[in-house]
């Protein structure tokens, strides 16, 4: 039940992509539409430094005390990421168009079920895809219920209709 529900997921995500491009212009009339003009060039030196800090830190997270790298490493990675995170911090921080907007985890919901999300996948250590897909599943699973649509509505974001 639970494999067919995360391939479903994974699937419907894919499909709706594809769907999206193929009918292009007619179902593209559905959703928000962003600003024409040009964003400018990415903040690649923030992308290096965000990409590092993540990789890094969750490396040493994931590998701490598994044995399945030599000794230290795990130690190496950890304050590896934490360095490259304080610089990223500093670095979007100071930048006109960071790579990534910290003013986001001002908001309370986003900021607590990020670092939630980033709690449970580490404390999921050996545990399958499956289990650790859980909290977006049970998500998913009570939100037609609890807003009173059907599945097909509150996957196509008719939450507010």
């Amino acid at each position: 039940m639970v494999l067919k529900t995360i391939v479903a997921v994974s699937f419907g995500a894919s499909l709706g992509a594809l769907l999206r491009l193929a009918l292009s212009e007619s179902f593209n009339a559905t959703f928000p539409a962003i600003p024409p003009g040009n964003p400018g060039p990415p903040d690649r030196i923030g992308l290096f430094l965000i990409g590092g800090a993540l990789a890094l830190f969750m490396f040493g997270l994931e590998t701490i005390g598994r044995g399945v790298v030599p000794q230290g490493m795990p130690q190496v990675g950890l304050g590896l990421g934490v360095m490259f995170g304080w610089a990223a911090i500093r670095h979007c921080l100071r930048v006109k168009r960071p790579a990534l907007d910290l003013s986001l985890l001002k908001i309370p919901t986003f900021s607590q079920s990020t670092l939630a999300g980033t709690l449970f996948r580490v404390g999921a250590k050996r545990q399958t895809a499956a289990i650790t897909a859980m909290a977006a599943i049970a998500a998913m699973a009570i939100q037609p219920e609890w807003r009173g649509l059907d599945g097909s509505r509150a996957g196509c974001g008719d939450a507010g209709a």
